[in-house]
């Protein structure tokens, strides 16, 4: 992303990550409220935190960070955890990985996976682990949760 392109809402976020370690955010641009709102987040508990990396990996959002030398063990733990958590990249609800039948990987939540929420169809969960359901089991042709 170039800085012409940067959304307002990014800048504070952009702002944490050092100049030498390449002000970008290797995301969509689905992922910015997310982003936004861990960013917050995290500033809330550690004003002087630092970014290294945001990426998408894997259809996960793995954040690199450092705390400053005024957060307390405690602190850097509740910032692991809030980093850690999944989290829906279409409507921001705590999510799971999930795998389409035609073998894509999103993380989502229950009513994104089951095309409750926008275009979301295709996807199952069965008790903790991913699969591929084929559309055939399903007489819409649409993947719902077990």
């Amino acid at each position: 992303m170039s800085d012409e392109h940067v959304p307002p809402e990014l800048e504070p976020t952009l702002s944490r990550i050092p100049p030498e370690m390449g002000q970008n955010i290797g995301t969509g641009p689905g992922w910015y409220p997310i982003i936004v709102e861990l960013d917050r987040q995290l500033a809330a508990i550690d004003s002087g935190y630092t970014l290294h990396q945001v990426k998408q990996k894997l259809s996960e959002l793995p954040i690199y960070f450092e705390v400053s030398d005024t957060a307390t063990d405690d602190d850097h733990e509740h910032m692991r955890a809030l980093v850690r958590a999944r989290t829906c990249e279409l409507c921001s609800e705590p999510g799971r990985l999930w795998i389409s039948r035609f073998g894509g990987i999103r993380t989502l939540c229950a009513d994104c996976a089951a095309g409750r929420n926008r275009d979301t169809s295709g996807f199952d969960h069965d008790r903790g682990r991913t699969r591929r359901v084929p559309a055939a089991e399903h007489s819409c042709g649409v993947a719902t949760p077990s």
